[in-house]
């Protein structure tokens, strides 16, 4: 009887703060189905365990295993998305400063001279960036820089020809 109590209850609540939450926003209800599916519904479980009801227990468990399993994948995929777009921003300030960055910079940061052919810049490109790649524990900002040097002036000699 008590469970028949305690399901009822649940489907009570769960169908008031469905009604309730028509004007929270999309990410508290996100947080609020969280807190049920790792709070709420574990706790339920743990009161049939206790009264000795593993087998409504164990019926729970299988319906529910497979939206908490969804759930964490969803959540380390947010994480990884997160990281991905500040990497994103990072990226896109890069490109952005690299508008500014003139013939002479890309000279020096390359370590060549006006008047270098193709070839020199492509030698002299490759030999930084294996350094300072990222792969090779080297620095984004610092690889991003050398790639725009690379580009600025490969871009100034296919002017000039």
């Amino acid at each position: 009887m008590p469970i028949l109590f305690l399901i009822a209850g649940l489907i009570l609540l769960v169908l008031f703060l469905t009604f309730f939450q028509k004007g929270v926003s999309p990410d508290a209800q996100k947080t609020f189905w969280r807190f049920v599916l790792f709070f709420v519904v574990p706790a339920a479980l743990f009161y049939l365990i206790i009264l000795g009801r593993s087998l409504p227990a164990l019926l729970v468990l299988f319906i529910v295993l497979p939206m908490i399993v969804k759930e964490i994948k969803s959540l380390r995929k947010q994480g990884k998305d997160d990281e991905s777009i500040g990497q994103d921003d990072m990226q896109d300030n890069v490109k952005q400063e690299n508008l500014n960055l003139t013939h002479d910079e890309a000279l020096k940061i390359l370590g060549l001279e006006d008047g270098s052919s193709v070839a020199d810049i492509k030698a002299a490109h490759s030999k930084l960036i294996k350094k300072n790649h990222p792969d090779q524990e080297g620095n984004a900002w610092l690889a991003s820089k050398i790639n725009a040097a690379r580009d600025v002036l490969l871009e100034k000699n296919n002017k000039d020809v």
